[in-house]
């Protein structure tokens, strides 16, 4: 089945005039995001030290430089090779793949990009990087880049779990109010995975002049939000313009709360791998859409669930806390490091876990057992309520008869 790239040789022909912007579009501009556009595109000068007000960072977006697509393509690859790309082990690895094909095609021949900003801070627990995009058709759109490969990436994904915003959060807020703090602009927000949850966030608490410029909102298979922040009244407010868009077999997309819309599609690919969104399948300008998540989707997710509910906040924080604790201490910085060095890296795990005070050690094994019981009692539940059913039909059929 085609895909985002398979949508480019057949559709990149099609403008913007001929036919609107559509969510295949929405998933090429969040792919790309992924893409390291350091010596690229242009960077405001803006460091991860503080949480400055956006206004004092950098400028609104029609007084930064900007690039056009083309001229992106020719310095990415003057800068990276293909055996590069190759030899990534990332699973975006395949996004600069985009370029060539998105600065041959009519439809992003006007495609520009500005504003580039990549932010890691391990003491803070800070990965956000984002890039703008004019499109062409006289609107722009805000991209956030997902979880990367840095291991301070990942453990700003758990922080979620318990925080009311992160860092990130704070600071992909920060970067769209900068850009768009005036009014008469028409925007659209979204990323892939992390990036999707960052849009959310940013736009719905931004000030009241830059939401009233957003259009539209996507999360492409983000992680939702603690229940303080799905149920807000900002929150609610932004929903007729949010839309989530995840794979049958969605297990990121599904985390946690929120009640944006969801367009449930096909991905060629099952459990962990469908969050690929090269994976996603695509037929003409739209993705196929799917009838229901798949079972194992489903199992995971409640699973998570219950155990989610069955840990308070501050008991998540100590077991996220500890458990990137121990990589910190092992010299792991990056999933790559890990991959390398998987023997030596897990010895290191292990003897940085015997060092852990005792109290930590007995939290840390008490809250993985309450997640292995968790997934038992899913399974129990369901098969409760399968027996339920066939005694149920059982009767239904005995009283006919």
């Amino acid at each position: 089945m085609a895909n985002i790239y398979d949508y480019l040789d057949w559709r990149g022909d099609v403008t913007f005039e001929t036919d609107p912007f559509n969510e295949v579009d929405n998933l090429i501009l969040s792919w790309l995001a992924y893409v390291d556009f350091a010596g690229v595109v242009p960077e405001p000068d803006w460091t991860a030290g503080s949480v400055t007000e956006a206004p004092e960072v950098f400028s609104s977006v029609l007084e930064n430089e900007s690039v056009g697509i083309r001229e992106v393509f020719e310095k990415y690859f003057s800068l990276h090779t293909m055996e590069e790309i190759e030899e990534s082990d990332t699973f975006y690895r395949t996004a600069p793949l985009l370029l060539e094909k998105m600065a041959a095609s009519e439809r992003f021949a006007n495609l520009r990009l500005s504003a580039y900003v990549n932010l890691v801070d391990p003491e803070r627990d800070l990965q956000m990087s984002a890039v703008t995009y004019e499109v062409g058709d006289g609107t722009w759109y805000v991209a956030y880049r997902g979880t990367d490969d840095t291991l301070v990436g990942w453990k700003e994904d758990f922080d979620l779990s318990y925080s009311g915003a992160t860092v990130g959060q704070t600071f992909a807020k920060n970067y769209l109010e900068a850009l768009f703090g005036s009014p008469g602009y028409r925007v659209m927000t979204g990323g892939h995975s992390k990036g999707g949850n960052f849009a959310a966030y940013a736009s719905v608490f931004c000030s009241d002049v830059t939401q009233n410029n957003i259009i539209r909102v996507f999360s492409n298979d983000g992680p939702g939000f603690i229940e303080s922040i799905a149920d807000s009244e900002r929150f609610m407010r932004m929903l007729p313009r949010m839309i989530k868009i995840i794979p049958d077999s969605s297990i990121i997309g599904l985390l946690m709360h929120g009640h944006i819309r969801l367009r449930l599609i096909k991905s060629s690919e099952d459990g962990l791998m469908s969050h690929d969104a090269s994976s996603w399948e695509v037929l003409r300008n739209h993705f196929v859409p799917a009838d229901e998540k798949s079972e194992g989707s489903i199992f995971i997710n409640e699973t998570i669930e219950e155990w989610l509910n069955g840990v308070d906040s501050e008991n998540r924080k100590q077991f996220v806390d500890s458990l990137f604790g121990l990589f910190d201490s092992a010299g792991i910085t990056t999933l790559d490091e890990y991959r390398e060095h998987k023997i030596a890296g897990a010895a290191a795990l292990l003897k940085g876990f015997g060092s852990l005070p005792e109290e930590h050690k007995k939290q840390f094994k008490a809250i993985l057992r309450k997640l292995l019981i968790s997934g038992v009692k899913v399974l129990t539940d369901r098969d409760k309520e399968v027996s339920i059913g066939a005694r149920i039909r059982n009767h239904e059929r005995s009283r006919r008869n």
